[in-house]
């Protein structure tokens, strides 16, 4: 369990370190509106029940370290074009669709197979332990991320720091693809 609570501890941090960012960077930097903002939040989110559906055969095909391994390539893809995002708005909210498109469609088959591996090898009287364990230093890698992304957009600016995170979450899937 420790490498996959690493790179996936890891991929929070990296993420929220620029998702805190998100909205100032889509409205100042790439020009959407508010309501075009939500227009691609909306778009996007379908991404994330496709990518429940499709857990148990992506598993299936590739086993479960495969599907891991291929949904932290494939939200590393997806937050990496964040940072590409540009050119007129209409241009950038689609690349913003895209790529927070291909983040939630990677997250549920990593989740499937990472709580199914922390459900088989946890012993029953200690799975409740280690499932906290795990939240603390998965989810709770986020709000030391954005708060390290606000210090970091005010020094080196939004685009950049979508850069660093994206370059953060490829970091996560090498370690797990090593």
């Amino acid at each position: 369990l420790g490498p996959l609570t690493g790179a996936w501890g890891l991929y929070w941090l990296a993420f929220w370190l620029f998702w805190g960012q998100y909205p100032l960077y889509a409205t100042r930097e790439l020009g959407l509106t508010p309501a075009a903002l939500g227009v691609v939040g909306s778009l996007a989110a379908g991404a994330g029940v496709l990518g429940a559906v499709v857990a148990a055969p992506l598993t299936a095909r590739f086993g479960a370290g495969g599907t891991m391994t291929g949904a932290l390539l494939g939200a590393a893809a997806g937050t990496l074009l964040f940072a590409a995002a540009g050119g007129p708005p209409a241009v950038a909210g689609a690349l913003l669709a895209l790529g927070l498109g291909l983040v939630l469609f990677c997250d549920p088959p990593y989740l499937v197979n990472y709580t199914s591996a922390f459900q088989a090898l946890a012993p029953d009287q200690l799975r409740g332990r280690v499932g906290a364990s795990i939240r603390v230093l998965t989810a709770g890698t986020a709000p030391i991320g954005a708060f390290l992304g606000a210090f970091l957009a005010e020094a080196v600016g939004l685009r950049a720091t979508a850069v660093v995170a994206g370059l953060g979450v490829v970091v996560a899937f090498l370690w797990l693809a090593f």
